[in-house]
């Protein structure tokens, strides 16, 4: 599931990727692989998108350039570092999703 590669990537970070954009990469590949495979759910369901939709209602950043961005662009405009800002949104975002029985693939 993607939501346990997540919670495992925020443990250790560097050991999963190399920055935000890095990681959204691999989560589209995720997303394409579980596709070719035909095991993925609705494009919605799907964790960047879901994250982008959520993130872009929480905060009223759009996302279209990438949830990776919207969460740099976020950092920058409070002075916070975007990797512990993105650490603070994705466990909200998680447990809110896991919370309504819906877990991203």
């Amino acid at each position: 599931m993607c939501a346990a590669f997540i919670e495992e990537a925020l443990l250790r970070p560097r050991m999963y990727f190399r920055d935000l954009d890095s990681l959204e990469s691999i989560l589209h590949g995720h997303a394409a692989a579980f596709s070719q495979l035909g095991r993925a759910g609705p494009r919605e369901e799907m964790f960047n998108a879901a994250f982008a939709a959520w993130l872009r209602g929480k905060t009223g950043v759009s996302a279209a350039a990438g949830w990776a961005h919207a969460i740099s662009d976020l950092a920058a405009g409070s002075g916070m570092d975007a990797e512990v800002l993105f650490i603070q949104t994705v466990r909200e975002f998680l447990g809110e999703w896991s919370g309504g029985g819906t877990l991203p693939t």
